[in-house]
């Protein structure tokens, strides 16, 4: 909680009689914020003059009840501090750090995860340098084309810009190599509770993790010395990873078509879907490039890009279980295309598929034997526009299912709005 230790008649009030807590400003218009509505009497106005002034927030529908609080809350405070007035800057001021915000592994794997797709669809192999967009909050902005707004279950929205420069948080700038500060070919990345990155390096075939404000990385899979093999202390190209809640990780390993699961501290991965060898029997995957976990059951779904299907392996199953695709290549709503990038949404029980040479972004619930069509074209057309896409590698949704797209083929990271088919780019190039 935020306490300015100031008494409530120093504050001007929108509406007379209103008690805090309560959000307002000083007669010179600086931002007071008290973000603990003890009353939900209030909560509605209050989210009307935060969104009346562009002040972004993390509604509290979202969060513990009657504290609507940004994630982390410093983040928040942060931002805010340029808006009180500078008289409050000196005071002090204690924050309560709720476990619900200040661990949301959620949105923090999400702002990884878009970051990730930047690193790929921009090809930049050589550069082999993960790149880092970082969301910045603008007050009263007007560049509305650079703008989003994201809706809440309360059916308000708080608007936000992308700053368009990234940053260097693992590898070297257009530099290639085998070495702890060194990446080649990035192709995913995972995050853990700690904020740990654990960068899918495939042209060294292994997984670095890069710990928070370090310069190089550690190799936690395969080998330092980019050795590749089909042993299981060795990986193959892998290409997509998700980690457990204790850091675990769940391995694709393309080049080897398999996946494997390599504990905490271990040496060697455990086999658990896949046969090492390239086909198309339900235990077995042709080049697979996407990976999914539904961190509840344990189950994973996995892209079988040139089987052109989605598997789904039950935690403990030796062989999958067809989910979507297996028509053979197409764009008919009852096949796949090169299908890369997953997303396994708990909320509908359905795939969000990166279906990458039909050119759009495909919703596949579970149980159905057709797709529809989220974002891009029906008919594999493929495109530059706000609605089009250039074989698309990966998706993710943020907590209020806004989509991101890594547009390979068009070099930038796509925004759509939850239940828009136009996209805005965040990063890259438009």
């Amino acid at each position: 909680m935020l306490d300015f230790g100031l008494a409530t008649n120093n504050i001007y009030r929108p509406n007379k009689g209103i008690p805090a807590p309560y959000i307002g400003t000083t007669k010179d218009d600086k931002y007071v914020f008290w973000p603990d509505l003890a009353s939900s009497h209030y909560v509605k106005k209050t989210i009307e003059w935060l969104n009346e002034q562009i002040v972004p927030f993390v509604p509290r529908a979202a969060n513990p009840p009657n504290v609507p609080k940004a994630k982390p809350i410093e983040d928040f405070w942060s931002i805010l501090t340029d808006k009180v007035n500078p008289k409050l800057k000196h005071v002090n001021v204690n924050v309560k750090k709720l476990p619900s915000a200040e661990n949301d592994s959620s949105t923090l794997s999400t702002r990884w995860k878009i970051c990730m797709g930047l690193g790929v669809c921009c090809g930049f192999i050589t550069a082999a340098v993960i790149m880092i967009t970082m969301l910045v909050f603008y007050n009263r902005s007007s560049d509305a084309n650079n703008q989003s707004a994201n809706s809440s279950s309360t059916g308000v929205q708080f608007r936000s810009r992308w700053n368009s420069t990234g940053i260097v948080v693992a590898g070297v700038t257009n530099t290639l190599g085998v070495g702890s500060l060194y990446l080649n070919y990035p192709l995913s990345l995972g995050v853990d509770s700690s904020n740990a990155v654990y960068v899918v390096d495939g042209g060294n075939h292994r997984i670095q993790q890069w710990l928070p404000n370090t310069a190089s990385g550690t190799t936690v899979a395969g080998q330092s010395n980019a050795a590749t093999g089909s042993a299981l202390n060795f990986l193959n190209y892998p290409t997509d990873i998700a980690l457990d809640a204790s850091g675990n990780m769940y391995i694709l390993d393309g080049g080897n078509n398999r996946v494997v699961y390599w504990a905490v501290g271990a040496s060697v991965g455990v086999l658990i879907a896949g046969t090492g060898v390239a086909g198309s029997a339900n235990n077995q995957f042709n080049q697979p490039l996407g990976l999914a976990r539904d961190s509840i059951s344990g189950t994973l779904y996995i892209a079988d890009s040139l089987n052109h299907r989605v598997m789904q392996y039950l935690s403990g199953a030796s062989t999958g279980i067809l989910v979507a695709g297996g028509n053979g290549n197409g764009t008919n709503s009852n096949q796949l295309y090169y299908p890369r990038g997953l997303l396994y949404d708990a909320s509908t029980n359905s795939l969000l598929i990166a279906n990458n040479r039909a050119h759009n972004i495909v919703r596949w619930v579970l149980g159905s034997s057709t797709w529809t069509l989220i974002v891009g074209s029906s008919t594999g057309v493929i495109g530059n526009t706000p609605q089009l896409l250039s074989y698309p590698t990966d998706v993710i949704l943020d907590p209020f299912g806004n989509m991101y797209v890594s547009d390979e083929g068009n070099q930038r990271i796509q925004y759509f709005l939850a239940g828009q088919t136009n996209g805005s780019t965040v990063a890259g190039v438009t």
